[in-house]
């Protein structure tokens, strides 16, 4: 029994770094070597703007994307899934996408390029896609698939790059390497095989696909939304200085992903009870490590900041245990709510996204506009305070009706 239980830890740890790797190496790839040259070629006020489109695409993208996988792989858990009750779906939110992000960058940014918004588009359908073709490897736990998915991502960010620096067409610094990830999987997998062939549960999988979209869509709009909100309430500076301050936080909490895909790999497979005692030191392990977490984050900020953007350090390192702390208690949740996605129904997902939207909108948008960045970082700290709150009181609530 010891035996079976140790090889179950050793696989879990060994899956989980495999994962964390191949994501984590894309993500420092684009945060410490895309971004900061952004930053240097293009200047503080344009790299503002860029980051700013970049939060329009990703609250429609990574919510889309991330529900069809998520949905995928929670049914997976029940029974046989076909392509086609998934791909559907995302070819809606491709066009859905396309059109929005393009809407909404042209109004708010008065953006005249064809060629740039186009390029836009693009970038936003390809990222889509990526978020959910690493379902290939999770559904069969095949880790190392994962890690060398995001590796070809990642070489391909390295050679946007470099065709960035002879174009100075911002887009193509990740377009590259997001066509790159979609085509590896359209060679090696087969989620692109029978495209449109659909289930017996395509209209029950439809309803969780869209359920968990817009629970996932309220998330990402409050994620992204900082952003957003202080270049539309102050300017393209402050977003710079923002992102500047909570780079390692961010950065931090994109193990979320990784750390959810090998969690719900392994939930959906899960059918014992959970004791109290495991709730307890799950709750208690929680706020360790956000507190170490963000500690962690606001000295590191102190050693890379000044490498990475020499220009914004000095308006930035004023914000970084705040703003860092902010996204921390955002990744903590987050693995939160995928344990829901196991322990409780989905709309629980959506009621505590919900509340996070409505308490964003009444504090910290007129935060922002009344008392500026500072006000504002606090108040984002409060939301995700209150977030993180709510989601442990459903895991408790859910993994009680789950024993009783």
């Amino acid at each position: 029994m010891k035996e079976i239980l140790y090889s179950k830890i050793r696989s879990l740890f060994s899956n989980t770094m495999w994962t964390i790797m191949g994501l984590m190496l894309m993500n420092v790839v684009a945060q410490f070597i895309v971004y900061p040259i952004w930053a240097h070629v293009l200047g503080s006020e344009e790299y503002g703007n860029i980051i700013y489109i970049l939060s329009i695409v990703n609250i429609f993208s990574i919510s889309f994307g991330s529900s069809a996988n998520y949905a995928r792989m929670v049914e997976s858990g029940k029974r046989s899934t076909q392509n086609g009750d998934y791909n559907l779906f995302l070819v809606i939110g491709n066009i859905v996408t396309a059109f929005g992000v393009v809407l909404i960058v042209y109004i708010t940014t008065a953006s005249d390029s064809i060629l740039e918004l186009l390029l836009i588009a693009v970038l936003s359908c390809a990222i889509m896609w990526r978020f959910y073709c690493d379902v290939e490897y999770r559904m069969n736990l095949d880790y190392k698939g994962y890690f060398v998915y995001y590796l070809v991502i990642s070489i391909g960010y390295v050679l946007g790059t470099i065709l960035f620096s002879f174009t100075h067409i911002w887009v193509f610094a990740l377009l590259i390497g997001e066509i790159l990830g979609v085509v590896w999987i359209g060679i090696g997998g087969k989620v692109f095989s029978d495209f449109i062939k659909r289930s017996d549960f395509f209209s029950e999988n439809l309803k969780g696909i869209f359920l968990l979209a817009v629970t996932n869509i309220i998330s990402n709009l409050v994620f992204n939304s900082d952003r957003v909100i202080i270049k539309l309430f102050l300017n393209g500076t402050l977003v710079t200085v923002y992102y500047v301050s909570s780079l390692i936080g961010k950065t931090l909490s994109l193990v979320t992903t990784p750390l959810n895909s090998v969690l719900i790999g392994y939930l959906v497979r899960f059918k014992q009870t959970v004791s109290q005692k495991f709730v307890i030191a799950f709750i208690v392990g929680t706020v360790v490590v956000g507190v170490a977490a963000s500690l962690a984050c606001s000295v590191c900020s102190y050693i890379l900041i000044p490498v990475l953007y020499p220009r914004e350090f000095e308006m930035a390192k004023s914000y970084f245990f705040i703003a860092n702390a902010a996204q921390v208690i955002f990744f903590v949740t987050n693995v939160v709510t995928t344990i829901l996605l196991k322990f409780a129904k989905m709309r629980c997902q959506l009621i505590v996204n919900v509340f996070y939207g409505v308490g964003f909108c009444i504090l910290c948008i007129p935060v922002a506009y009344l008392y500026g960045l500072d006000a504002f970082c606090y108040a984002l700290l409060v939301v995700n305070m209150i977030r993180y709150i709510i989601a442990l009181v459903f895991f408790v609530l859910g993994v009680k009706n789950n024993n009783s």
